[in-house]
């Protein structure tokens, strides 16, 4: 079982947050730090 996790460090309401929804919504596990 594979599956691809997303990792985003300095997670804030601008462009991280973004990037986040765009990733989650592509199916990957997100971790924001």
């Amino acid at each position: 079982m594979t599956s691809d996790v997303a990792i985003i460090a300095g997670a804030g309401p601008g462009l991280s947050a973004s990037l986040a929804r765009l990733l989650a919504k592509e199916g990957f596990r997100v971790v924001l730090a």
